[in-house]
């Protein structure tokens, strides 16, 4: 589980230095890791999946993490971009992130590392 973390936060900060660079990245972190940059590494997309219109709308605020105000005044936000960690039974652990590159704080924030969330399966 560790190794696949920090291989995780390896991608998230090789696609938020190339979002922030003088030649920046065109698209999301998605585009990131089905086509990176020349010389970076492909990030399994499986790994990178997106939340069910389900999930949205029963269980959306088990999905709200802390933020700094100038990200969002209320001080939290609605993050559904999450990293697979694993998919083994219902703990199956994620890391909940807002991708904030284009913002005010030009870096991807973490809102939760641990086990995944409540969905159709859990």
């Amino acid at each position: 589980m560790v190794r696949k973390s920090l291989a995780s936060f390896a991608i998230t900060n090789s696609y938020a230095e190339y979002s922030i660079s003088e030649q920046g990245f065109s698209g999301g972190f998605l585009d990131f890791c089905r086509q990176p940059p020349a010389g970076g590494d492909p990030y399994p997309i499986k790994q990178v999946p997106a939340e069910s219109e389900t999930v949205s709308n029963q269980w959306a605020n088990e999905r709200y993490f802390p933020v700094p105000i100038s990200v969002d005044p209320s001080g939290s936000m609605y993050m559904d971009a999450h990293i697979r960690l694993d998919s083994k039974g219902s703990i199956s652990p994620r890391i909940y992130f807002h991708d904030d590159t284009a913002g005010s704080t030009k870096a991807i924030l973490i809102g939760m590392i641990g086990r995944h969330l409540t969905n159709t399966k859990t």
